[in-house]
């Protein structure tokens, strides 16, 4: 995912699993690959549209980029290649994946409006409505097509710009209420909960 998108969980079954994060820059590659093809996945496609991708067989990539056991450059090199490897392999998933719904499909204008109109007074009640939908009409639609509840994607959209506003200089007063958050507590208490820290860094 790139900036401005929120992440979810998918759990799919009930065993035990590991996850990996990697965060690196779009231009962390531009040297090898100037025209952008690797890091298209990201930047070739709306915010939150055709971002999931089912890949299988590299913990080999992952274990090797976090042994502990290799001098500090070799560990650079290793995470580099890593990255490398695994930005082809989601390419070439994003190729061979099926087609994605019809950009005017009901869900796809679901989150176009949502993403569109993120940071007014928005309620699940005032969405449902717009869409000619009972409430938990529209809570099932949503959670099928990303997810999510409709809540908790627009919360961590919001608590996700704000925390790129604050990392350019705004308070974190001015960050919140640009980001749609009417009571500051709620905004903190969200924001600790999801990035582990207060918002004052």
């Amino acid at each position: 995912m790139r900036a401005g998108e929120a992440h979810c969980i998918r759990i799919l079954r009930a065993d035990r699993y590991e996850r990996y994060a990697i965060n690196f820059p779009l231009s962390a590659f531009e040297s090898i690959d100037p025209e952008g093809m690797l890091t298209s996945i990201y930047t070739a496609r709306e915010l939150g549209e055709n971002n999931h991708f089912h890949m299988s067989g590299y913990e080999d990539i992952f274990e090797q980029m976090c042994d502990s056991s290799l001098d500090s450059y070799s560990r650079q090199v290793k995470i580099k290649v890593g990255i490398l490897r695994i930005l082809d392999a989601l390419n070439d998933a994003s190729n061979k994946k099926h087609h994605p719904p019809a950009e005017n499909s009901f869900e796809a204008q679901m989150l176009r409006y949502i993403n569109e109109n993120l940071f007014d007074k928005l309620t699940v009640d005032s969405l449902a409505e717009h869409f000619f939908l009972s409430r938990s009409q529209f809570g099932r639609v949503f959670k099928k097509a990303t997810g999510a509840s409709p809540w908790d994607y627009i919360t961590a959209k919001r608590l996700i710009t704000a925390k790129e506003m604050i990392e350019k200089g705004y308070t974190a007063k001015k960050a919140a209420e640009d980001c749609g958050f009417s009571d500051y507590s709620s905004f903190y208490r969200a924001f600790v909960k999801r990035f582990g820290n207060s918002p004052k860094g």
